[in-house]
């Protein structure tokens, strides 16, 4: 097939693929190799793995004039610090979030934990115009941004490796074969299906045990360390 490029005038030491460009002035109407050449691929659409939904973003209408208000950031620290009313309850939404965090699903959680804040701990604030609507969005990102630690990040990366191991085994390994009935295996997928299972399974073990001895999730030599307290 004939290609349509030509050579921009390369700088000494330039590899030649960084100096091939694409001639528009000659490109053939049919596509770059000719009218019988095949159309490209459409553009990948990604989807999200670990994400709150907007249906439930969308159910927060309590009206506020603090769209990014995060309880657990401006009043939750000063709560424990003080020893008030609410930090047992603040230690029952802390413990909801570090052991349900792999298992329920974002919608779910953070439904939950803005319950436990708008029945438990919202009520306790004494200054009444901090006590504010604690939106289900900001709760999520507080947990993947504002306290982010190693325990938590583990998780989220194991819920992530999860979601593309489960897609790889249902629509990536196995295909049909040209017989009736027959079905093939791609040995590649398969080898980075392996490889990811690896490190899923590593990092299960490290939740697991936090303690453990040997190599740390992500191949690193250290220890994961398991952080008490969440939010800190």
């Amino acid at each position: 097939m004939r290609r349509y490029i030509e050579s921009a005038a390369p700088d000494e030491g330039d590899a030649l693929s960084d100096d091939l460009v694409f001639n528009e002035a000659q490109r053939p109407a049919g596509g770059i190799d000719g009218p019988d050449s095949v159309p490209p691929p459409p553009e990948r659409e990604y989807v999200s793995l670990v994400c709150l939904s907007d249906a439930a973003i969308a159910l927060d209408t309590e009206p506020t004039d603090d769209e990014g208000f995060c309880f657990r950031c401006m009043i939750g620290k000063q709560m424990r610090a003080r020893n008030s009313g609410g930090s047992t309850h603040l230690e029952s939404m802390d413990e909801l979030i570090r052991t349900q965090y792999m298992f329920m699903s974002p919608d779910e959680l953070t439904k939950r934990v803005q319950h436990m804040y708008n029945v438990n701990l919202r009520p306790t604030i004494e200054c009444e115009a901090m006590r504010k609507p604690w939106r289900r969005r900001v709760i999520w990102e507080h947990i993947h941004r504002h306290a982010l630690t190693p325990d938590m990040a583990t998780k989220y990366h194991l819920r992530v490796m999860g979601a593309v191991l489960e897609v790889m085994a249902n629509e990536g390994i196995v295909y049909k074969g040209a017989t009736p009935g027959a079905r093939k295996v791609d040995l590649q997928s398969l080898k980075v299906y392996a490889s990811i299972s690896k490190e899923h399974l590593r990092g299960l073990a490290l939740v697991a045990d936090p303690s453990a001895s040997g190599s740390s999730f992500g191949g690193g030599g250290g220890k994961m360390q398991n952080h008490k307290r969440f939010g800190r």
